[in-house]
């Protein structure tokens, strides 16, 4: 029992969505730690599907890490209906929702709620054998996204596992996330402001205040990503297993692009 699940977390399949090292650093190497429309820091690839890849980011605005889905360029009309869709939708509980967006190099980057692993996952773990008291907490929860769709005249045309996704990470991010925490991220931007501001800042009129602490910001932000990709390129990767918690699940419907 949950083989399948083990092996599919440390096999290399493109179908999959799933990469190699070699092939994650090729990946990555043109958006990995780099900052996002001055807000997101982009730290590890999650996934891909067919019209984008999807990435850990870390929102300095909020302090919290959340995904972000970044198009193929060559699929900008569909990144365009999902956006549409979703502002169909106001602050659902069940289907996932956009929290921003915007465009970098011609690819629309859509920012959602950081989730974990998906239904399928779960039934690999399970081994196609999920006990039914997680079957009807899913059941309900998945019934419930469709009506919230659907009462904003939504129609989900690719409902499948896959696009079924809990809240619960697999460890290698919940590593990584929990080690980012520890350094207190929020805490350590504001020092660094705070440590670059001038000497007489006290001084300035509300203006030029405003005006000076805005450009040591956006340097702050700089030296703060460098500090979070140290920290990421320290973490080892754990050979702690996977233990799916039973009295936690939530789950939420996703990719809305292919509904109408």
């Amino acid at each position: 029992k949950k083989n399948k699940f083990f092996a599919k977390q440390t096999e290399s399949s493109d179908d999959s969505g799933s990469l190699s090292s070699d092939d994650e650093d090729e990946v990555s190497k043109d958006i990995i730690y780099k900052w996002y429309n001055n807000r997101y820091f982009a730290i590890k690839y999650l996934g891909k599907g067919t019209f984008c890849r999807t990435w850990l980011m870390y929102d300095i605005h909020l302090n919290k890490f959340v995904a972000m889905k970044m198009y193929y360029s060559k699929y900008h009309e569909e990144s365009l209906h999902e956006i549409k869709i979703n502002k169909l939708l106001t602050y659902p509980k069940y289907v996932v929702h956009i929290l921003d967006h915007f465009v970098i190099n011609k690819s629309q980057c859509l920012i959602y709620e950081l989730l974990g692993l998906t239904l399928l996952d779960l039934l690999d773990y399970y081994d196609d054998d999920i006990p039914l008291n997680i079957v009807k907490q899913i059941c309900i929860q998945i019934f419930k996204g469709i009506d919230e769709l659907h009462k904003n005249n939504i129609v989900h045309c690719d409902l499948k596992a896959e696009n079924i996704m809990l809240k619960q990470l697999d460890v290698p991010i919940k590593n990584i996330i929990d080690e980012l925490k520890k350094i207190e991220l929020d805490k350590m931007f504001e020092d660094l402001v705070t440590k670059n501001l001038p000497e007489n800042y006290n001084e300035f009129d509300k203006n030029k205040k405003k005006n000076v602490k805005r450009k040591i910001k956006i340097r702050c932000i700089k030296l703060l990503g460098e500090s979070i990709k140290n920290k990421v390129e320290t973490i080892e990767n754990s050979n702690e297993e996977f233990k799916f918690d039973e009295t936690d699940i939530e789950c939420k419907l996703i990719d809305l692009g292919n509904s109408e």
